[in-house]
């Protein structure tokens, strides 16, 4: 019986020890949750400095920063429409201090190579999807159609003898007139920039004739007159610039197409910390101030969780998969 004794009270001490244990690493855990972030983070953009990714990777840094009391470094690192920063962050450790400020050229990008260095759907986890917006068909003044029939005719004319400037092989711009191509069979050449910004310089430059863009990167331009525009890619007009038609309503009825802005961390990054920075930036992206800025800019802003936003992503990827399929897009 004694036995019998001291086997079951060897037992108890060694069940309340792990469970003593259990309870210390969950007290540690949560400490470690609330005192993140304790040093400071890295936002990865993967464009040149003055596009659209790289204020939207500024403009919730900052917000980070002043909540949180904590160092929010937006880094530039261009390359490859956003594969060579964006790998950066892949082979980042998934500790919560390194992000990426993504955009659909970005997470598209990888797909157009034979030898792909990662998956994006695969090797980042979403953390937020913080703006969507339509793209916006403008031109060089000089370019002498006024109309998008016009447009569609003159480069009928010409084949091959009119280019389009992009952000780079692959990039959003280069997919959604790729799609336009194809829709109203056109043949124009790309010219592959680095970015946004050195693309519309470009184009204000007359380097190039025409360019799908974002509203927010191109409206005052359009107005001082440096551009001209012709249509948007919503399925309804822009409020910011109500006077210019959708494509739907320009004849091409089933043209619907948006680029997106969103938030990623290395594969493997602890849950609790995508939920913090996805909740913060909810936060911010609802304040009227933020709310303000978007609508000059033309976008939205709509509250998702990492999983609603990777959902988005699945099908979001499928789309333009497909399009590069049919344009027979590879980049070297």
């Amino acid at each position: 019986m004694g036995g019998k004794r001291n086997r079951e009270e060897t037992m108890k001490r060694t069940l309340l020890g792990a469970l003593a244990a259990c309870a210390v690493m969950a007290a540690a855990n949560t400490a470690c949750a609330q005192a993140y972030p304790n040093k400071p983070i890295h936002i990865i953009v993967p464009f040149p400095a003055g596009g659209p990714t790289d204020l939207y990777g500024r403009l919730v840094g900052q917000h980070l920063s002043e909540a949180w009391g904590q160092p929010v470094v937006a880094d530039n690192k261009p390359g490859a429409t956003g594969v060579l920063g964006s790998s950066i962050v892949v082979k980042s450790p998934p500790d919560g201090y390194t992000f990426l400020m993504a955009a659909t050229s970005s997470h598209i990008a990888p797909y157009l190579y034979k030898n792909q260095e990662y998956d994006p759907n695969a090797d980042l986890d979403p953390v937020i999807r913080v703006v969507t917006t339509p793209y916006y068909l403008v031109a060089n003044p000089k370019f002498p159609p006024n109309t998008l029939k016009e447009l569609v005719a003159e480069i009928k004319k010409k084949p091959g003898g009119y280019s389009y400037g992009s952000p780079g092989a692959g990039s959003g711009g280069n997919m959604v007139m790729e799609m336009f191509k194809q829709a109203a069979g056109l043949d124009i050449v790309q010219v592959p920039y680095k970015g946004a910004a050195p693309e519309i310089a470009a184009l204000v430059a007359g380097e190039v004739s025409i360019c799908f863009d974002t509203i927010g990167n191109s409206r005052e331009h359009v107005l001082g007159g440096r551009l001209k525009d012709y249509a948007t890619t919503g399925k309804a007009r822009s409020p910011s610039m109500p006077n210019v038609p959708t494509l739907i309503e320009s004849g091409y009825p089933d043209f619907e197409a948006y680029i997106w802005f969103g938030l990623f961390a290395p594969k493997g990054t602890p849950p609790d910390v995508s939920e913090k920075v996805n909740a913060e930036v909810t936060k911010f992206m609802q304040t009227t101030v933020m709310q303000k800025r978007l609508a000059d800019l033309a976008g939205t802003f709509e509250p998702e969780t990492p999983a609603q936003f990777r959902s988005f992503l699945l099908t979001d990827t499928k789309r333009w998969r497909k399009v590069i399929a049919d344009a027979h897009m590879q980049a070297e």
